[in-house]
C-alpha cells in the first residue's frame, strides 16, 4: 500500500469513529429525555391555588373556563388591583401635563 492509501484509510477510520461516537451520544440523550422526571411527593397540580390568579390559571388549564373568560376575569382583577394599589410614578417618569 502506498502512503496516500494509508492516509485515506486512516481518515476514513477517524471519520467513522467520530460519526459512531455522535450517534451514541444522540441515542443516550434521547433515552434520558424519555425517562419521566421524578415528581415531588405532592404533585403541584393537586395543591390548592393560593391566589385568585392561580385559581383562574388552573381553571383555564383544566378547561373549566375558556381563554376569553380568563382574560375578562384577569381584566377585572387588574382593574380592582389598580384601584386598591394605584401606581405612583416618580416625577421624572410622569407624562407631561396637558394645559
Amino acid at each position: 500500500m502506498s502512503s496516500g492509501a494509508v492516509l485515506v484509510a486512516a481518515l476514513i477510520v477517524v471519520g467513522l469513529v467520530a460519526t459512531w461516537w455522535d450517534v451514541i451520544q444522540v441515542l443516550t440523550s434521547r433515552r434520558r429525555r424519555r425517562m419521566p422526571p421524578s415528581l415531588p411527593p405532592t404533585h403541584p397540580a393537586r395543591r390548592p391555588a393560593l391566589t385568585l390568579e392561580g385559581a383562574l390559571a388552573r381553571q383555564v388549564m383544566t378547561r373549566r373556563i375558556t381563554c376569553d373568560q380568563y382574560r375578562r376575569a384577569m381584566t377585572t382583577v387588574a382593574g380592582r388591583d389598580a384601584g386598591r394599589h394605584p401606581l405612583d410614578l416618580p416625577p421624572d417618569l410622569r407624562p407631561p401635563q396637558v394645559l
